[in-house]
């Protein structure tokens, strides 16, 4: 499990960078480490959803379901995506801090909802 999650976060780091086959890559070869890991699909499925290939995107997010069934509500609409990201600047999530560069965000990105929060919390 230890080699798995360095591969996730090396795939994590290539995400970050917009580097979406090496995210692939490294994914997978964490998966094939540790297969019942939730966080390789989750890393597959953000790739997918980035390129929107939303049928890839569901298969893997699906299929890491068993470890966090909560982890669905990714697929969901951008009206739900910015209630989360709402719901996040309530609680004072410090996650947000990378809101305006996270590529995982790039699909509501010029949502003009999501620019007004971008703006309300300083990072536009």
């Amino acid at each position: 499990p230890a080699a798995a999650a360095c591969h996730f976060m090396l795939s994590l780091a290539h995400l970050m960078n917009r580097q979406y086959p090496q995210s692939l890559d490294a994914a997978h070869a964490g998966m094939r480490l540790d297969p019942q890991a939730a966080w390789g699909y989750e890393l597959v499925a953000q790739v997918y959803l980035i390129q929107r290939e939303w049928a890839k995107a569901l298969r893997a997010a699906e299929s890491g379901l068993w470890g966090e069934p909560e982890n669905v509500s990714l697929l969901n609409s951008r009206a739900e995506a910015l209630t989360m990201l709402r719901r996040a600047r309530a609680v004072g999530d410090a996650g947000l801090t990378g809101i305006a560069t996270d590529p995982m965000l790039d699909p509501i990105a010029r949502d003009p909802n999501f620019v007004e929060l971008v703006k309300e919390l300083g990072f536009a």
